[in-house]
């Protein structure tokens, strides 16, 4: 306790540097905002606030699209609704030890091939129709790579695999082509044969106005994707053996983002993000920050949601303004209540403070790549003042 009352006994100018140092040490937690509020108690001190709805700052905001591979998500998407379509790959292990015999001495039959999905989400008009083919791919791909920029790219035959399907029931059921399944077959068990193993595409139909999410191929799901496929070896009786899906991966296509939009636009999936300036530089250099929270009003008239979907913010430290880069940690978590969001950005604001460094922040979705959820935020020429995204930041200053 002595040292800290040597430090407030110091000059002013020290503050700003002790506060960096605890930075350092803390990350970008707000715990060292409790030395803030010890100083407020000092006598030589005056709190003053800056609240960038009242004071004259220099605010700006630009939407942006993010390209990225979706493979880490628990759920793929197949649809289409308004100007979005949603592709999936998916791929089978077709090996089964106990037949790679029987298929070296091409003495298997596939009768049947049944591809099960079943369905967990669902975004758009919920009471649309909804189908899809499925084309077989002739290309290795990457589900931690694929985005939706490779879609022109994936060497893909036309021919719909599907020969029968049930989307009445859950799960939903799709028999698929049996020779392309023999020979994925094949393939798995020799390396060799007619049909690569590369997967399917799944392409939505057309006419359709919703999309679905399937259970994907994930460790914490009860309900993966699976292929039955009922055989026959020669001089044999008909057997049942069940594949696993290994890899899923979808891709959205979108338009451009909305960068003339007044609005903050972000969605899921996409992915649409926001990245806000706040320009603090009128805050002394010798002041403290002692707190500062961002809000955010949505507009629920322009915002869509499937239900029970996980609907936080994440905010993050911009690294390259002009290509719209940001840190991937230290992230601040915006939370709702009612129609506003809220997050505490008091290391943020210390950091751009002690640093004089401010490229802003960017606003995603919490989980970017899951389902289509978008969130669509009043912005900074909103008529009503009290629903611009709002900055308010307490601080400290020594006489």
């Amino acid at each position: 306790m002595m040292i800290l009352k040597k430090i407030f006994s110091a000059p002013a100018l020290c503050v700003p540097a002790l506060l960096l140092s605890l930075l350092t040490f803390n990350g970008c937690s707000d715990e060292f905002s409790s030395v803030g509020s010890q100083l407020l108690n000092k006598e030589n001190s005056t709190v003053k606030a800056l609240d960038s709805v009242i004071d004259s700052l220099n605010v700006s905001r630009t939407n942006f699209k993010e390209i990225k591979a979706l493979g880490t998500s628990t759920t793929f998407l197949i649809g289409r609704y308004n100007d979005l379509t949603s592709y999936t790959l998916l791929k089978f292990d077709c090996y089964n030890s106990d037949l790679v015999s029987a298929l070296k001495n091409d003495s298997i039959t596939v009768v049947s091939a049944t591809m099960k999905l079943t369905p967990q989400y669902q975004y758009g008009d919920t009471l649309s129709s909804f189908g899809f083919q499925a084309h077989l791919v002739n290309e290795f791909w990457d589900p931690y790579q694929f985005t939706a920029d490779s879609l022109d790219r994936i060497s893909y035959n036309k021919t719909d695999l599907i020969i029968e399907k049930n989307v009445a029931d859950t799960p939903y059921t799709f028999k698929l082509d049996q020779q392309t399944v023999l020979g994925w077959m094949k393939y798995d068990a020799v390396d060799s044969g007619n049909v690569a193993n590369h997967g399917i595409m799944l392409e939505p139909s057309r006419g359709i106005n919703k999309v679905v999410g399937f259970y994907g191929v994930s460790y914490y799901n009860d309900a993966p994707p699976v292929m039955e496929v009922i055989y026959v070896k020669t001089g044999s009786a008909p057997d049942t053996i069940t594949f696993d899906a290994i890899y899923d991966v979808h891709a959205v296509t979108s338009p451009e983002a909305e960068t003339s939009s007044p609005y903050l636009i972000l969605q899921s999936g996409v992915t649409y993000s926001s990245r806000l300036f706040f320009d603090i530089s009128s805050i002394p250099k010798s002041a403290v920050i002692n707190s500062a929270e961002l809000l955010l009003t949505i507009d629920t008239t322009q915002s869509k949601f499937s239900a029970d979907v996980y609907k936080e913010l994440r905010a993050y430290a911009v690294t390259d303004s002009s290509k719209n880069y940001y840190t991937s940690s230290g992230a601040v978590t915006l939370t709702p209540s009612g129609n506003v969001y809220s997050g505490k950005f008091t290391s943020y604001a210390a950091v751009w403070h002690a640093k004089g460094s401010n490229l802003g922040i960017v606003i995603t979705p919490a989980l970017q790549n899951v389902g289509l959820e978008k969130f669509v935020f009043y912005g900074f020429d909103a008529a009503d003042v009290n629903k611009r995204p709002r900055l308010k930041i307490i601080y400290s200053v020594f006489n």
